[in-house]
């Protein structure tokens, strides 16, 4: 099923967190930011951006992922027509400080874990730096944990981390409410 859009994030962000401060986004390119930080499947030998890069290869006006945090030779080789097209840009290896930089810059910040035949019970770490920057995720996770709370925070929306069309419909949708409001957070 399609994953639909939470109720907009308060104008406040995550409330009590401390949040990074606005970046421009996508404003200077015209094209919404998306941002992953970290590894895919140097931290965890199933995670993989396969489906995020099939749902992207089917978006011909959509928005630009940065990827900020070392690939492999393979997910390179996967990324390699999206980068030569410029929906995907890589930062390689960074710094913790520009690492979150990115993440204040983005307006739609990437999360992907692994596929799990059993309900998640554990929230990644990185879900927490992402919340606190008060930029919305879509958060390509298995049921549990991870989506729990990011329904109870109001922080974004939840898919399957296998499924290209259901992220393609959502970036899609994230995609038009930016053009729309030029802010996804408000």
């Amino acid at each position: 099923p399609a994953m639909p859009l939470p109720p907009p994030l308060p104008k406040g962000g995550m409330g009590e967190w401390e949040r990074g401060e606005a970046g421009e986004g996508g404003r200077k390119n015209g094209r919404m930011r998306m941002v992953y930080t970290g590894a895919f499947s140097r931290s965890h030998p199933r995670r993989s951006p396969a489906a995020l890069f099939d749902a992207l290869r089917e978006m011909t006006d959509g928005p630009e992922l940065i990827l900020a945090g070392a690939l492999t030779e393979a997910e390179r080789r996967m990324a390699a027509d999206l980068i030569g097209r410029g929906v995907v840009r890589t930062a390689g290896q960074v710094s913790r400080e520009e690492a979150l930089a990115h993440q204040r810059g983005a307006d739609l910040l990437i999360l992907v874990d692994h596929p799990r035949p059993v309900r998640a019970s554990n929230v990644p770490s990185k879900f927490y730096e992402y919340a606190a920057t008060g930029r919305p995720m879509l958060a390509l996770v298995p049921d549990g944990a991870t989506r729990d709370l990011l329904t109870a925070l109001r922080a974004g929306c939840a898919g399957d981390p296998g499924a290209p069309e259901d992220i393609r419909r959502a970036v899609a949708a994230f995609a038009e409410e930016w053009r729309r409001t030029g802010d996804l957070r408000s």
